[in-house]
């Protein structure tokens, strides 16, 4: 015998509809909306340094060869890789000091759901003046600190009461890892902003 549909089939059916139709919409109107740069860096106004990196960050995974052929620092050449949902760009050769410059991504670059960049997305740095990182040391008291040529000022970096002992710079920079004696005998590594800000202790080595 037939089953006879009640007014619960229909609401119920009816309610499923409109979610499908709900949910398309949605679908179609990411769709329409293109995909979203969600950030990137440097932002305008910041500097970087002669090595960059540039980057680019998604609201979605990418498909990354799109990426990588929309891509263009003005006419140079360079490698990139990825960070998660992030394009990061090096140039193969450092960047003029002072200068400006245009990075662009072409209209077209593809996401992983088939959404694309619907218009071009362009923005303009600068690439800040190099600076000499030191460690001073006076009557066994030893700091970091920072000369900029081009104001003539030499900033201190550190404040650990004298106890740095060995650091290194990143190849962009921007942060600078340094250990300090402990009271134990050993040292403790720490990572610090260029600007002598967040200074935060990555490992304790007695």
């Amino acid at each position: 015998m037939p089953r006879r549909f009640t007014r619960f089939d229909f609401t119920v059916g009816g309610l499923a509809a409109a979610l499908l139709l709900l949910i398309g919409g949605m679908l179609l109107s990411l769709r329409l909306q293109g995909l979203q740069v969600a950030a990137f860096s440097p932002q305008p106004g910041r500097t970087v340094g002669a090595l960059g990196p540039i980057r680019i960050t998604f609201d979605q995974p990418m498909q990354a060869d799109s990426v990588e052929s929309h891509f263009s620092l003005e006419d140079l050449s360079g490698h990139s890789y990825w960070q998660e949902n992030t394009f990061v760009f090096v140039p193969d050769q450092p960047l003029e000091a002072g200068r400006s410059y245009t990075a662009r991504l072409a209209a077209g670059v593809a996401g992983e759901d088939g959404r694309h960049l619907k218009e071009d997305f362009t923005w303009s740095f600068t690439v800040r003046q190099p600076a000499i990182l030191f460690q001073r040391s006076a009557d066994g008291v030893s700091e970091l600190y920072v000369y900029e040529p081009e104001s003539g000022e030499t900033r201190q970096l550190t404040d650990t009461g004298g106890r740095v002992f060995d650091f290194a710079a990143s190849p962009f920079g921007d942060r600078i890892l340094y250990s300090t004696a402990n009271e134990q005998g050993g040292a403790d590594l720490w990572l610090i902003n260029r600007d002598g800000l967040q200074s935060r202790e990555l490992l304790a080595c007695p």
